[in-house]
């Protein structure tokens, strides 16, 4: 869960910081701390987060489905598609007119339960991806007596040489990315990057 995401859902659910602090058993300070990024939001509050998004009352149902609706980046129809009702039956729960049934509200606990699995499915698979590399440019053979050097928009400069000497020895393909201050190398299943300058 993302500090936009924590926001969002606060907002949705129509709590101050103290309240969903309250609620989650923290000190608003630290609740502002992870709305912030000063810290990452651990797995036990995110549980709860879930939980207090799919225990809906009847106070807080049309925040809740907004809350689940913002946090899915739906628009209102699509939602209405995934939980079977229409676009106009979304935007009436949203603002309290009509109540969903509780088959309804059964599918949007589901929603937010496989929501928060994607999440983490997302999280781990980003955790072990390589790192990004720019397009592979094709290179001309360096001739005898020829020095390349790469400069940056900062004015540093560095040769092929000195970037070859920071990375594996038996590193397969190397990224040179200037503007990201970034050498990308590939050896196998492994990657890793090197500062330039």
């Amino acid at each position: 869960m993302t500090k936009e995401e924590l926001i969002q859902i606060r907002e949705s659910l129509n709590l101050t910081k103290s309240e969903l602090a309250e609620k989650l058993g923290v000190k608003p300070m630290l609740l502002g701390r992870y709305e912030s990024g000063g810290c990452k939001i651990p797995e036990q509050i995110i549980e709860k987060i879930q939980a207090l998004m799919s225990s809906p009352t009847e106070d807080n149902i049309p925040e809740l489905i907004c809350g689940v609706r913002s946090s899915l980046s739906l628009s209102k129809a699509s939602f209405a598609k995934m939980i079977g009702v229409s676009g106009t039956a979304v935007g009436n729960y949203e603002s309290g007119k009509n109540r969903p049934k509780d088959e309804v509200l059964k599918k949007i606990k589901e929603l937010v339960a496989t929501s928060a699995e994607v999440k983490k499915e997302e999280e781990a698979v980003e955790a072990v991806m390589p790192a990004p590399v720019a397009e592979e440019k094709p290179t001309r053979k360096k001739q005898a007596g020829t020095t390349i050097i790469i400069q940056s928009k900062m004015g540093g400069s560095i040769t092929p040489e000195e970037i070859l000497s920071r990375v594996p020895a038996d590193a397969e393909t190397i990224y040179i990315k200037p503007e990201e201050n970034a050498a990308y190398w590939v050896k196998g299943d492994e990657s890793g990057s090197v500062t330039l300058w």
